[in-house]
C-alpha cells in the first residue's frame, strides 16, 4: 500500500481539512461576529425604535427624549396624531429594533388634562416577551413606553390608544 493511501485510509486529509475549517470559522467569528451582540454603536448613534403591535398590525408612536451611546436629547411632549383602537383585556406587544434587549422596559398608562398636562394613573401588566395586558376601563389614553438598556442608554416612545 502506498504512503498515499495509508494516510486517506486513515483519515489524514480529512482531519487537516476540518481543524483548517474550523480555524477559519474561529477566525471570522473573531473578526465579524464578537462584537455584534456586545458592543455599542461605534459612529452613528442612532437610538432603536419601538413600535407598538396588536393584533398583527404595527404602530409608530412618537419618540421622545432619549439618551443613546453618547448624544442625549430631550424632546418636548408631542401628542400622537393616531390612535390604536383596543379591546379591553386585550394583549398588545413592543416591537422593538435593537440587536441587544434592553434592560428593563416599562408601559406607563397616562391621562391628559384639560391643561394639557400629562399625570400617570398606572402601568399596564407585562407577561413577559413585551407583551402587555390591557387592564382598562373604556376610554382615550397615552401610553408611554420606556426602554433602557444598562451601558447603552434608555428611550421613550409616546402611543395614543382608545379602549373600548
Amino acid at each position: 500500500m502506498s504512503e498515499d493511501a495509508y494516510a486517506r485510509k486513515e483519515g489524514f486529509p480529512t482531519k487537516i481539512v476540518m481543524t483548517v475549517l474550523a480555524g477559519i470559522v474561529l477566525v471570522l467569528w473573531f473578526v465579524f461576529g464578537q462584537g455584534y451582540f456586545s458592543s455599542p454603536p461605534a459612529e452613528n448613534p442612532v437610538p432603536p425604535t419601538i413600535w407598538l403591535v396588536y393584533e398583527g398590525q404595527l404602530y409608530s408612536g412618537v419618540r421622545g427624549s432619549y439618551c443613546w451611546a453618547t448624544v442625549c436629547v430631550d424632546s418636548a411632549f408631542q401628542e400622537p396624531t393616531g390612535i390604536v383602537n383596543i379591546s379591553q383585556g386585550s394583549f398588545v406587544e413592543l416591537f422593538i429594533n435593537s440587536r441587544i434587549s434592553p434592560d428593563i422596559v416599562n408601559a406607563s398608562v397616562l391621562i391628559v388634562d384639560d391643561l394639557g398636562n400629562l399625570t400617570q394613573i398606572g402601568e399596564l401588566t407585562n407577561e413577559g416577551n413585551y407583551k402587555y395586558k390591557v387592564n382598562l376601563r373604556n376610554g382615550t389614553y397615552t401610553l408611554k413606553v420606556q426602554a433602557n438598556w444598562q451601558n447603552l442608554g434608555d428611550i421613550n416612545y409616546i402611543f395614543k390608544i382608545s379602549v373600548e
